[in-house]
This record gives structure tokens, sequence and C-alpha cells, in this order.
């Protein structure tokens, strides 16, 4: 009789068997995962909606309640007790206002749809007006809430010493600062005025006219007068020399934000204009041969303004292809002109005893802001939104304006009798830095 043992087999799982078995687990865990974050993600957008219809109704309330000025408004987490508001957690809440309207974005980095400022979710007061209201500076930066522009601090700047500064530019935030001299160096800093670096790579003797900057600060332009014109694409460390316009008395000069679109002023001759950022000029012929003072840009490069010596101010919508002569204020010995983001709002100063004129139509009609007094107005600047102005006289004060050049009040500390040269600010108006002949450098900031 034969007995027939039943085996039992030990064969375990095979690596293969193992391997679909990991994979599948890891799909359902995938799958899972993302039907999560979606949900998380949606939830956010509903949070991200629901704070800016929340803040729709403040912000409206808040302008009409403050002479239509609205506020201007950011925060990542915390509340701002002006207006009685926190944002719900993870949100970025941007309120830009000007004088009669306001955008609001709202966007949270985890949300499913609006995951950045510029995917952001919008209200505005105006159809259409978020295009023409950029981004508030601490928005953009991470920064503390909008300056309050109360009291107003300035500080000597003696790192780099005394010299007869010609020319000063800002960075977007104010952090990063170019200074030239009318015979001398080209310096930079980076940290809002208070250490200076001494940048050789454009030479020592070239008589500087003009320099100015990017949004960013990496990108500096400067001009000689008689001689070329200079750019650098890396803060200032190193320079090129553009013969693309040749070697010209160049007078004034202006930069879009990304500092790709430049437009260039003789004294005396045409307007030069550059769309790689200074390697090839175009001259400009549609506005004559005159004496360019200044120039001023709006964000993008496409909406330009500039003054003349004894003469009219002219503005192009085009890049400068094309200009039309403004004969709203009449011809005068122009001298510093400023716009804001979008190029609407322009202000612009007279010499020979004159007054500051400001225009919001882009330069069609000027009302001229008496508050300032007459003087010889050298320089003026703008923030972004055309609120903020300051104005330096050659030979005199400077003053302040935060009512788009209504209103001015003189800051008198230190300035009596100062011969400015040139005036620049952040783009939120709360960092100023001014250079005067045979002085210091002043930083001024808005608390």
């Amino acid at each position: 009789m034969k007995v027939h043992l039943r085996r039992h087999s030990n064969r375990g799982f095979t690596i293969i068997e193992l391997v679909i078995v990991v994979v599948i687990i890891a799909l359902l865990a995938t799958i899972v995962l993302i039907s999560y974050n979606g949900i998380q993600g949606a939830a956010r957008d509903k949070s991200v909606l629901s704070d800016l219809d929340a803040l729709d109704g403040i912000e409206t309330d808040y302008g009409l309640n403050n002479n239509a000025s609205g506020k201007a408004w950011y925060s990542g987490s915390g509340a701002d007790s002006s207006i009685n508001f926190t944002p719900s957690a993870g949100n970025i809440i941007d309120a830009v206002v000007n004088s009669t309207d306001y955008c609001i974005r709202a966007y949270n980095p985890n949300s499913a749809t609006y995951k950045t400022l510029a995917t952001a979710a919008i209200k505005e007061s105006t159809p259409g007006v978020c295009t023409t209201l950029s981004a508030s500076l601490a928005a953009q930066t991470g920064a503390a809430p909008a300056n309050t522009f109360t009291t107003l601090t300035w500080t000597q700047q003696s790192n780099p010493g005394t010299a007869n500064w010609e020319a000063v530019a800002s960075s977007a935030d104010g952090t990063k600062l170019a200074t030239a001299k009318s015979s001398g160096y080209i310096y930079t800093s980076t940290d809002s005025g208070a250490t200076w670096t001494q940048r050789t790579g454009a030479g020592s003797s070239s008589s500087w006219e003009n320099i100015v900057s990017s949004a960013d600060g990496t990108k500096l332009v400067a001009q000689v007068y008689n001689g070329y014109i200079y750019t650098s694409t890396d803060s200032g460390a190193t320079w090129t020399q553009r013969t693309g316009a040749g070697s010209r008395a160049w007078y004034s000069l202006a930069s879009s934000s990304d500092g790709s679109k430049l437009v260039a002023g003789e004294n005396s001759g045409y307007i030069y204009t550059s769309s790689d950022s200074g390697a090839t000029w175009t001259a400009q012929t549609s506005a004559g041969s005159r004496a360019w003072y200044s120039l001023a840009s709006s964000s993008d490069g496409s909406t330009l303004a500039v003054s003349t010596i004894n003469g009219y101010i002219y503005t192009s919508t085009n890049y400068g292809v094309t200009w039309t002569q403004q004969t709203g204020s009449g011809s005068r010995n122009w001298r510093g002109i400023a716009s804001s983001a979008d190029g609407s709002k322009l202000v612009a100063g007279e010499a020979t005893n004159g007054n500051i004129y400001t225009s919001t139509d882009y330069g069609v009609t000027w009302t001229a802001q008496t508050s300032a007094g007459t003087g010889f107005w050298y320089a003026i600047t703008s923030s972004s939104d055309g609120t903020k102005l300051a104005a330096v006289k050659n030979g005199g004060y400077l003053y302040t304006s935060v009512d788009s050049g209504v209103t001015w009040v003189q800051q008198s500390l230190l300035f009596n009798s100062t011969s400015w040269n040139d005036i620049a600010s952040s783009s939120d108006g709360s960092k100023l830095v001014g250079v005067y002949n045979s002085g210091y450098i002043y930083t001024g900031l808005w608390q």
C-alpha cells in the first residue's frame, strides 16, 4: 500500500510579484494624494475668493471714508488693524490704489488656481484698471505693509566721501543704488546706500551725465557727456561701451523697468532709442533736433516724455517712433520730468524761477502747482503710481509731495543751500536718494 504524502510549498513571492504589488500601492497612494491635494487646492481657491470679496467691500468703504484714496495694503498672514481685516491662512492680498481707482489681488502659493501674483484672483473698481495698476512693492518683495508717509528722515552717506555727484538711480525696492560723478567713477550700493563700491569698469575720467536702473537693479545704463553710452548687466561690476549711437553730447536718459527699452537724448540733437538693452540704436527724427534735457519712461518703455530747454514737452506712445508736441503748458525752460509706471501721470519742473507742473492725461493738459513756490527745479522723481513725488532745486531746498503734486513740503534739514543735481526713489516712493554738487549722498526714508 502506497502512502501519498501531501507536500506543502514553502515558496514565497517572487521579486516580480513584489515589484508589482509595490507599484500598485504607489499608484493608489499617488491617486489618493493627488485627490487630496486637489481638494485642498480647491479649498484654498475658495478661501482666496472669499478674502477677495470681503476686502473688496472693505476697500470701497475705506476709500469712501478717506477722500477716495483707498489704501495700498499687503499681508502674507497678519492682520491690518486700520482696515480691520485678516486674510485666511496662507493667502496673500495686494491692494493698489490711485486717486480714483483700486485693484485688489488675492492668491495663495498652495491653491489650485490662484498660485501667484500673475494668476491672482482680482477685484477692481473699474474694469481693466488692474492692467494699469502694477503690484505694490510689498507684494513683489514680501515686505511689510505700505509706508504711511508721515515722517521723512534723512541720512548722510559718507562712505563714498564727498564728490561732485552728477546723477543717481534706484532699483524698485530702493536697496540697490547707483551714482555717477561728473568727472570720476560710478559707485553702487546694495544696502540702500550704507556702503558703496567704486566701479572701475567704465573708467575713471568720464564726465558722467546720467545713470538709470532696471527695476531689479541689475541692469544699469550710464551716459557720458561728449562721449559714449555704457551698459552693465551685473549691477555695475562690468561695463560695455555702446558705440551704436556714436559719441555725442548726451543729455538725457530713461529705461523701461526690465532694462531692455532705452531712450537717450542729445544736447541740441536727436532722440535715440534701443530695444535690445543698448546694443543697437535708432535715431528718432520725428520730434526734430533739439536740446533734450530730461526723459521719462513708462515701465514697459512704450510711453515716453521728454523736456526741452526753452521749448515744449514732447510725448510718444510708440516707443519713441513718433512724437507729439504738448502745448498745454506752453514753451518753457523745462528741466526735470518724471512719469508714473503707466505713463499717464507726468510731473515736470522749469528753470529760471518757474513752477512745477503736473499732468494726468499723458501730457495733454498741465496744471501749475504753486505750493512749492518758484525756483530753478533741477530734477524730479515719482513713485510708480504717480502720487509720491520729490523735486530738488539747484541751489535750494528739496521738496516732497504725497498727493500727486498738489501740495509740497519743504524738507529743510541740512538742505537750505544745497545745489542738488539729481534725485531718485523706490517704486512706492518710500525711499529717496539725492546727490548734489561737491557734497555727500543723502538717503531718505518715509515712516
